[in-house]
Parts: C-alpha cells; sequence; structure tokens
C-alpha cells in the first residue's frame, strides 16, 4: 500500500531526523523548519543577553588586574628611585639638591615611550599634576637626622667645603663617640642614619578608575583621600641607608615647604 504523494515530504523528513541530522541542514521551505526557527532565535537573544550579564563583569576585572600591575610596576620603580637618591644623599651630607636630582633621573625609565624627550615629558607630567592637584607630584621628607640629633651630636668646628653657619655631626669614629654618650636618644648610630620617606601621586591609566576615586573620596585633610578627589593613588614608601658623610643640618627656617626635599614631616595642608 503506498502512501499519499502530499505525506511523502513529512515521511521523508521524519526519517532525516531520526537519522541523526542536524535540523538546520533541512530546507528553509519545509514545515519542520519553520517550526524550529522561533526557538532558534530565542536561543540565540538568551545567549546574547547571557554575555552582555557577563561581559561587563569580566571588562571590569581585567582593568582591575591591568590597573594593579601598573601600580605595582610604578610602585617598584619609585622604590628604585628613592633608593638611588637616598644613596646620593648619604655620600653628600644629605644635601637636599643631591637626593632631588638622583630621584628625578631613576625615575626616567617611567618616561621612557618619550623617547630623548623622556625627561621634558617627565617635568610637563609632573607640572601638569601639580596645577590640577595643588599638590606636589611627589615629596620626600628627610625623618633623620632631625633637629634632636644635630642638638646633641652636632661637632663644633667641623667643616664642610661649600657649607658655612650649619650644624655637622661626625660620621668618623661612631663606636668611640657612643662610648663618651651611651644614653643619648637618638644615639650618635641613628644620627648617621638617613632616614627618607617619599609620597608619590600615581595617576591610574583608565578613566573608569579614576572616576571611582573620586566616587569614593570625602571631604578631609588626609592626603590619600585629597589624592582620590582628584583622580589620584597617593604612594607611601620610605627607607633608611647609612651615611657615607658628615650628615649637614639643611633644615630651613621657616622650612621649604614648596621643595621637593625637606627635612621633617610634611602633610598636604602644608602646600
Amino acid at each position: 500500500m503506498y502512501a499519499p504523494r502530499d505525506l511523502l515530504p513529512t515521511c521523508h523528513m521524519t526519517l532525516l531526523l531520526r537519522s541523526g541530522l542536524d535540523r538546520s541542514t533541512l530546507p528553509r521551505g519545509s514545515r519542520m523548519a519553520r517550526r524550529n526557527e522561533p526557538a532558534k532565535q530565542r536561543e540565540t537573544g538568551a545567549a546574547m543577553i547571557e554575555f552582555g550579564l557577563l561581559a561587563l563583569p569580566l571588562l571590569l576585572m581585567s582593568l582591575l588586574i591591568i590597573e594593579a600591575a601598573h601600580w605595582q610596576l610604578v610602585r617598584q620603580l619609585a622604590y628604585v628611585a628613592l633608593l638611588d637618591g637616598a644613596r646620593a644623599g648619604a655620600t653628600q651630607h644629605g644635601r637636599p639638591s643631591a637626593i632631588e636630582q638622583a630621584f628625578a633621573h631613576a625615575f626616567l625609565p617611567r618616561f621612557i615611550h618619550a623617547g630623548s624627550n623622556a625627561r621634558e615629558t617627565q617635568r610637563r607630567n609632573w607640572e601638569r599634576i601639580q596645577q590640577r592637584t595643588d599638590m606636589p607630584a611627589w615629596k620626600i621628607e628627610v625623618l633623620q637626622p632631625d633637629e634632636a640629633a644635630f642638638r646633641i651630636h652636632a661637632q663644633p668646628g667641623l667643616r664642610i667645603p661649600g657649607v658655612t653657619g650649619r650644624l655637622v655631626i661626625n660620621n668618623d669614629f661612631q663606636a668611640e663617640q657612643h662610648a663618651r654618650t651611651p644614653a643619648t636618644h637618638p644615639d650618635i648610630f641613628e644620627a648617621n642614619t638617613l632616614h627618607v620617606r617619599l609620597t608619590y601621586l600615581h595617576e591610574p591609566l583608565t578613566p573608569l578608575v579614576r572616576t571611582l576615586l573620586r566616587r569614593i573620596a570625602g571631604p578631609t585633610d588626609n592626603c590619600a583621600r585629597q589624592a582620590w578627589s582628584h583622580g589620584l593613588l597617593a604612594m607611601r614608601l620610605a627607607l633608611r641607608v647609612e651615611m657615607h658623610s658628615h650628615p649637614v643640618a639643611w633644615q630651613e627656617t621657616p622650612p621649604a615647604r614648596h621643595d621637593k626635599v625637606i627635612h621633617g614631616t610634611w602633610t598636604c595642608m602644608d602646600e
């Protein structure tokens, strides 16, 4: 017995589906293909919604990873530059200008993309940050030797070429000096240790992170939050190195707060 002719295409498609053939290979005009099209459209729409829900968190996470890597790179470079500045100060009587020049020179790799104009790019970048925030792009505080160290351990008559009218601590024979005045604080060893602290304003790469920082910053006299209000991150690093020259009291009265390197503590409200 033969099937009617109008049922033959349907029977043929049913056999194809049972044999494992993909429905997408069916003729577009067939009844089964038309029945399957709405379901495929719904699946495509659901996939796009799922992708949209996942894409934003993944994008944000990727940006945060990039920013964290950039932060760590700049932080490491800032520490190396601070170490170079401290070494220059340790061998040149703690002179602020020597610390400043050594730090700026060691930080040049941060602007190596500018090639031969790296130094000029560095200067413009730091000036732009200062104009935008009314805060210095970086500041180094010399915390030790302090005024108490010079008051206790300064040696009268000790002269340094090119230096007049300033107190000087003797860097030689420290063990013998300590034996004569063992109970002083700070002692002679602390007085011959250069303790410096750096505050550096770091600019994130992406506008999104800078906007988030502005959102979370509130009215405060805290330097970190004041930097956040301008879309910047304030990193602080400190280290100690042994002096290899006679420390000189470079403290100014009143303190020269607008200098890049100062003796004593500093807050962003001092500017």
